[in-house]
């Protein structure tokens, strides 16, 4: 296994900095010096408070620092997409600053309006806008969308002007001196970049683009929209564009009463075969592994440290 392997831990396990400084020693106490993911969530003064994490960041969620919405290189509307590329260009100089080489991106979404980066303002603004969308709704709590929305003609009209939208966005990343990482996203109705075949469409189409593979995210999509899970990963990493992944685990399933759920739980508290995911991941590409989940993250870093065979960051 290569020494040059990139272990760490997004800051959204956090609730402050000295909390992040606690964890810094406790790792250390085990043998391990950590890596992290700044997160979406990081504000400025979040930001300036954690300056002595410079070095340990290798990647950054954007929009970072935070901001209001997320960017949305979906939408049709020329200043909507202008706000977004000035958030996605100060989130690579955030990078930078901090030592970073990937920024990870939601690419988009199958609305003209921005989109809300608080949880529940989102909510209420998906309520509001998906009103003419309910035929495509499976399941309405997570508003789980059906296997076909993917083929609806809104949604190939927003994905095509995110097509256009990226190569913008990953060309003015590569002149910051960063990567952009266009991550997948869950089955949910708005959301887009759900499948396998849409990544590699976009990896084959932008020369400048790199991908993240969040786990979770694929794990619910390989339920709605029927793909193997595994061999999703596997035919993703032989593009040879995976440059990082979000790893979490969830408890989704369709058998019996269907679940499904963006859970970001621990690993190995849920029903995705991450042993196997980040087995291929960790052979067949140089992706960064970086845990996503909301509790306990020291026990999730050892145990994503352990399930690579022990190699510490």
């Amino acid at each position: 296994m290569a020494r040059s392997l990139q272990i760490g831990i997004s800051l959204t396990a956090f609730d402050g900095p000295e909390a992040v400084k606690d964890f810094i020693g406790r790792a250390k106490e085990r043998g391990i010096d950590p890596l992290f993911e700044l997160s979406y969530l990081s504000d400025r003064n979040f930001l300036e408070a954690v300056s002595f994490l410079k070095g340990r960041i290798v990647s950054v969620h954007a929009p970072c620092p935070r901001q209001e919405f997320f960017p949305n290189l979906g939408s049709r509307n020329q200043a909507v997409v202008e706000e977004s590329l000035r958030a996605i260009r100060e989130s690579a100089r955030t990078a930078v600053r901090f030592g970073a080489t990937n920024l990870v991106l939601h690419p988009g979404y199958t609305f003209d309006q921005p989109v809300h980066l608080d949880a529940q303002v989102r909510l209420r603004f998906l309520r509001t806008h998906l009103q003419g969308k309910k035929r495509w709704i499976w399941i309405e709590q997570g508003a789980i969308c059906r296997p076909e929305y993917c083929l609806s003609e809104q949604y190939r009209l927003h994905l095509d002007q995110a097509f256009v939208n990226l190569e913008r966005a990953a060309k003015l990343c590569r002149k910051e001196g960063v990567r952009l990482c266009a991550e997948n996203m869950n089955p949910r109705v708005s959301y887009l970049f759900q499948t396998p075949e849409e990544l590699l469409s976009l990896s084959d189409t932008i020369k400048p683009i790199s991908l993240c593979i969040d786990l979770g995210h694929l794990w619910l999509s390989s339920l709605v929209h029927g793909f193997d899970y595994l061999g999703a990963i596997e035919r993703l990493a032989r593009s040879g564009r995976v440059a990082a992944s979000h790893i979490h685990d969830n408890r989704s399933t369709l058998e019996g009463s269907a679940f499904l759920a963006d859970e970001h739980l621990s690993i190995g508290s849920g029903n995705i075969p991450l042993t196997a995911a980040i087995r291929l991941l960790i052979e067949q590409t140089q992706a960064t592994l970086m845990a996503e989940t909301i509790h306990a993250p020291l026990a999730n870093l050892e145990t994503l440290i352990n399930m690579t065979g022990g190699v510490s960051p």
